[in-house]
């Protein structure tokens, strides 16, 4: 959720510097499905259904909505802030990996947000004998703060590179195919007549 809070708070900003939002549908994006299964699957399986899917399951269905953003990323990893966003989500891979499927969340960030161990699936957590744990959820926004939670540095990558394609999208020049085949019948017309 500190993802989307963070988002949005970038995206509030980016609107203030005058960003043409309608721009973003000129984004080559491909396979969206691929983005929105993996969300729906993170929001809605891993959370409605957490008692659910505890433990191997739920691990193995977190993993596989990484390989499905992934996938996505590698599909259109030509379109700016895409490969950036990638390397959020690898970070956060790696993480998951090395500790069975679960985020490791630092203690003392854990505490500071409030936050109790929930039962059932839990996508980030203390664990004992943490991997990696510097690219687990080790930094936290403090207790009675709206949505306070844990983060990790691949998520700060991963906003920043949603923030970069939302910039990048709102600023670069319309696609010139059109404008091109304008030019080139142009130029086909001035010869035929010169």
């Amino acid at each position: 959720m500190i993802i989307v809070a963070s988002s949005a708070i970038g995206i509030a900003l980016l609107a203030c510097l005058g960003c043409d939002f309608r721009r973003l549908v000129d984004l080559p994006i491909r396979c969206r499905w691929l983005i929105w299964l993996a969300l729906v699957v993170q929001v809605v399986v891993l959370s409605v259904f957490a008692t659910h899917v505890a433990g191997p399951v739920g691990d193995g269905v977190h993993l596989l909505t990484y390989s499905l953003a992934i996938g996505f990323v590698v599909i259109n990893r030509r379109v700016p802030g895409i490969v950036i966003m990638g390397i959020g989500e690898l970070l956060n891979l790696i993480a998951i990996t090395a500790n069975g499927g679960q985020m490791p969340a630092s203690p003392a960030a854990w505490r500071y947000t409030g936050r109790s161990i929930e039962a059932g699936f839990t996508n980030s957590g203390p664990i004992s004998g943490a991997r990696l744990q510097f690219l687990g959820d080790v930094f936290a926004t403090p207790e009675g703060w709206p949505l306070a939670n844990v983060f990790s540095i691949g998520d700060v990558v991963l906003v920043a590179g949603l923030l970069w394609l939302i910039y990048r999208g709102c600023t670069l020049p319309r696609s010139t195919n059109l404008e091109h085949t304008d030019s080139v019948a142009l130029l086909a017309d001035n010869t035929a007549d010169g």
